[in-house]
């Protein structure tokens, strides 16, 4: 009972580790982790419950696409909630983000953020895993869900890197946009000019925060503290994550652009036919 008035209490699940240490935790706490992960995965349930009663174009689609709808539902709350807590705490410390040049910057108000980012995560992690088709990107949606969990332990446990944590709570604005595209395209909305919007600010957002921002600016950091003091040991598993982080915005980044230019040019990028073997 005390261990669930604990995980109850507001301060607790969205506050700093202030409660947690005071009890004796030390680190990542783990409880606080997996019930916010039990909560994301509930209100995908409730998803499912509601678009089921409601929708009649939810109720003509496949087990995997149903669970598509639903994680992309899921993942527009996310993702508005995660930039909700995220911009106006980056507003506020813009002086200290805009000009850092190390690693070990301190942002206040985070905690809540990264552990209800990498409940979330787990959560979208198991939908992932139980729906795997064989798509190429498989392997990579499931390396960016274990690493992202990996990044949100390793700053709560180090207690810093929390301007980096901040870079990557801020590229999620893209999120509810990318889900919204999937959602339109199954309303057979595609030609309309609500879906070029989306797809146009996906497009800006993604290179502006995920390019330009997490790729080069955060770069730049790494550079500016690597000349300055070198690399040490506990740094080096954050920024190897990050470089991982970065070849995959870039990946992605590519495929991105060209389904935005095959939205507003039509047409004209078309893709690639796999040629079929040729009979012996």
């Amino acid at each position: 009972m005390e261990r669930l008035a604990r995980l109850s209490d507001p301060d607790v699940l969205l506050g700093d580790n202030t409660k947690f240490e005071s009890g004796g935790g030390v680190g990542f706490d783990w409880e606080r982790f997996l019930i916010l992960a039990v909560a994301c995965h509930t209100f995908y349930w409730l998803v499912h419950v509601v678009s089921l009663a409601s929708s009649s174009t939810y109720r003509h689609l496949t087990g995997s696409d149903r669970s598509t709808w639903c994680a992309y539902i899921a993942s527009i709350v996310h993702g508005t909630a995660i930039c909700c807590w995220s911009f106006p705490v980056v507003l506020n410390n813009w002086s200290t983000l805009s000009t850092m040049t190390h690693f070990d910057v301190m942002v206040p108000s985070m905690h809540k953020v990264f552990y209800l980012f990498s409940g979330y995560t787990l959560h979208d992690l198991v939908i992932v895993v139980a729906y795997m088709d064989g798509k190429p990107d498989d392997g990579l949606y499931i390396f960016h869900h274990l690493l992202t969990i990996a990044i949100w332990w390793y700053l709560i446990t180090v207690d810093s890197f929390f301007g980096l944590g901040c870079c990557m709570c801020c590229v999620e604005f893209t999120q509810p946009f990318l889900s919204l595209r999937w959602l339109l395209y199954e309303h057979k909305l595609q030609d309309t000019i609500l879906y070029k919007l989306n797809a146009l600010v996906i497009f800006v957002g993604w290179w502006v925060l995920r390019i330009f921002m997490l790729v080069g600016f955060m770069g730049t950091v790494v550079v500016a503290h690597t000349l300055a003091s070198g690399i040490a040991s506990h740094e080096a598993p954050i920024v190897a994550a990050w470089a991982c982080g970065a070849v995959l915005q870039l990946v992605w980044g590519a495929k991105l652009t060209m389904g935005f230019l095959r939205v507003v040019f039509p047409g004209t990028f078309k893709k690639k036919k796999k040629a079929r073997a040729k009979s012996q």
